[in-house]
């Protein structure tokens, strides 16, 4: 049976591990997510409509979120909505289209410069997605669509950061990466994207 002197020993390293870990969080020693799981916990949550906000910070490339995102898009069954300054990540690219072609009703805002030679848009747009493009025609002075956000409907998940959904921003710039679950905070994206859609012109009209 252990003193009273290494319990109590004991009980204060856990306090001072407990306190550390928020200040030791975003350090490069930090624990591997396992993104498996907290997609998994995310469809719980959202099957039993939990009232508690969840959110998380990762910060690629340390984290390596590639499998989170794509985790979450296979996991929708609804509806995704997503706003891109960039678009060129393969693996993001087909998950996308293989929730298209499962049904989920999948939405794109994208600013005009995404339209470029690495793109992966216009194979979005040429399977059926609806594609939006930023600024709508005619539409004065210079502003960019910079936003980087996916809506995922049936799991009233937010996806947002400094990331683009790019290679580089997956893999080698220093971003940020934030997973929000929070049903009234998902419903002002939501209408966000719909206000922004106005101000839009679909891309069978861009080109």
């Amino acid at each position: 049976m252990k003193k009273a002197w290494e319990i109590r020993l004991l009980l204060s390293w856990l306090l001072v591990i407990t306190l550390a870990a928020p200040l030791t969080a975003g350090l490069p020693h930090r624990m591997v997510h396992n993104y498996f799981d907290i997609v998994k916990m995310l469809k719980q949550r959202a099957r039993q409509r939990t009232i508690t906000p969840f959110i998380q910070a990762f910060f690629p490339p340390h984290d390596r979120v590639q499998e989170l995102v794509c985790g979450l898009i296979q996991e929708e069954t609804e509806r995704i909505e997503v706003e891109a300054f960039q678009l060129t990540n393969r693996a993001i690219a087909e998950s996308l289209l293989e929730a298209h072609y499962r049904g989920v009703d999948i939405r794109l805002i994208v600013d005009v410069g995404a339209l470029g030679r690495f793109s992966k848009v216009l194979q979005l747009y040429n399977a059926g997605i609806p594609v939006f493009v930023y600024p709508q025609d005619g539409i004065g002075g210079y502003s960019l669509m910079h936003n980087k956000i996916m809506l995922l409907y049936s799991l009233s998940c937010i996806i947002t950061g400094s990331m683009n959904f790019t290679n580089a921003g997956l893999d080698k710039n220093r971003e940020n990466l934030v997973v929000i679950q929070h049903e009234e905070l998902f419903e002002e994206y939501a209408y966000q994207f719909k206000a922004l859609c106005k101000n839009t012109t679909p891309l069978g009209q861009a080109l």
